[in-house]
């Protein structure tokens, strides 16, 4: 049921993108969400194929010349509401979690290759280094051992923060739970620093909220998909 309800959320005349209530326009951000969403589901359920093909063609139409894409949709603000570098990162993490190996994808990964040495926040650059990671780039190692050094670490624990809000509106404590879940996984993926990562595990089980989720949605699912890729 939850399936087919979140396929009510395409935007009429605009195929493959997708809006928080279907209405237009279709968001670049919330469809590359959704792209990871059922990408995931597709390990438990059967999701159909075409689906994925429409929302991964969609925002690459959205994809710029020079590998950056044109952000659309008003969703807290849109574009305003964060940097456009780290709106185009997890557009682009989004697309390597989906397929990896798409050509497509390739001017994308040199894009945040040439901004990543001028990027002064961890949320960001803990995005780059998820997709780096993912199309197993070279450089993804030189991107983590730049968030390692950022690492706050405590006795028990480690954590990493960010100076931005995301495309949600999220901020201080939320926004350093999904700065430190992305840099897990960035750590994960590269088996870097494994020590560092546990330590990174346990601040994200320590600051799970009462009812056990992590105070908003997007970083729930981060926490989760860090718990995941570190076990």
């Amino acid at each position: 049921e939850g399936y087919q309800k979140l396929l009510t959320y395409e935007v009429a005349g605009e195929s493959g993108g997708y809006s928080l209530y279907g209405n237009s326009p279709a968001e670049t951000v919330l469809t590359a969400y959704g792209l990871m969403e059922l990408t995931d589901l597709k390990e438990v359920y059967n999701v159909d194929e075409s689906v994925l093909e429409k929302m991964t063609n969609f925002l690459y139409k959205k994809q710029n010349a020079n590998g950056s894409f044109t952000i659309t949709g008003n969703h807290f603000g849109g574009v305003e509401s964060s940097k456009t570098l780290a709106l185009n990162a997890y557009i682009t993490w989004a697309l390597s979690e989906s397929n990896p190996k798409s050509e497509k994808i390739s001017k994308s990964i040199d894009y945040l290759k040439g901004k990543v040495d001028d990027v002064d926040d961890n949320y960001t650059l803990a995005l780059i280094a998820n997709s780096l990671a993912n199309v197993k780039d070279k450089k993804a190692k030189d991107v983590v051992k730049r968030l390692v050094n950022n690492i706050n670490i405590d006795e028990k624990s480690a954590y990493i923060t960010s100076n931005i809000s995301d495309y949600y509106g999220s901020r201080a404590n939320v926004q350093t739970i999904q700065t430190v879940a992305l840099t897990s996984m960035a750590l994960s993926k590269t088996s870097n620093n494994k020590e560092t990562n546990k330590l990174l595990i346990n601040y994200l089980i320590s600051k799970k909220d009462p009812k056990g989720t992590w105070y908003s949605t997007q970083a729930t699912i981060l926490a989760l998909k860090a718990l995941n890729e570190f076990n």
